[in-house]
């Protein structure tokens, strides 16, 4: 015959579980801290609204490495290159002061904290020549000199490593039908010249 004091033990045993289900399920759901790698991307702008420049004048020009979309990175690693039509000459660049690298060689960018984006990866001034091909491009590739140098990474507040892909091109002298912005162009003064250059065929 079971005894008194044996009931409530097993009651305990059954109870304790149960209460334990319950006030997970009552909880918020954890979030990765490494829920979007976001995107590593050269701009025309440091807000990152611009991904298109006209280069039919001479002057200088500074585009802007970000880091967009991002949730939770503690570091990145890439290189920025720019295709052969581009014809501006590399004047000199800003990057942040925990890195090891150039942009244009290839660059591991330590980000000093746990960021939620967008971040600024550094800015590169150029001097156009007003003579760059139309349809030229400026990109974010893997770093040569880094382990995984495929693709460019992030890493995450966990240390996972995850690709951090561009959103698109930045285009130089865009041109109608045949290479556009993917973006919106970001409103600055111009001359009627640069505007038609645009959309010339």
């Amino acid at each position: 015959m079971e005894s008194v004091r044996e009931r409530p033990f097993v009651i305990k045993l059954l109870v304790i579980p149960i209460l334990v289900g319950m006030l997970v399920c009552l909880m918020p759901p954890h979030r990765s801290m490494a829920d979007s790698p976001g995107n590593i991307t050269v701009f025309a702008d440091p807000a990152g609204s611009s991904c298109a420049i006209v280069d039919q004048v001479p002057g200088l020009f500074t585009l802007y490495v970000l880091h967009t979309n991002m949730d939770g990175m503690v570091s990145s690693d890439f290189r920025v290159i720019e295709s052969s039509g581009f014809h501006a000459t590399y004047v000199n660049e800003t990057v942040p002061p925990i890195h090891v690298g150039s942009l244009q060689a290839g660059i591991s960018v330590g980000y000093g904290a746990c960021v939620v984006g967008p971040l600024l990866l550094g800015t590169i001034t150029y001097a156009g020549d007003g003579t760059s091909v139309p349809c030229s491009t400026i990109d974010v590739v893997g770093n040569p000199n880094s382990v995984e140098s495929s693709y460019a990474w992030t890493q995450s507040c966990l240390f996972d490593i995850l690709a951090a892909p561009q959103m698109g091109s930045l285009y130089v002298n865009p041109q109608a039908g045949q290479c556009g912005p993917w973006c919106a162009l970001a409103t600055q003064p111009t001359t009627w010249g640069r505007v038609k250059a645009l959309y010339r065929e």
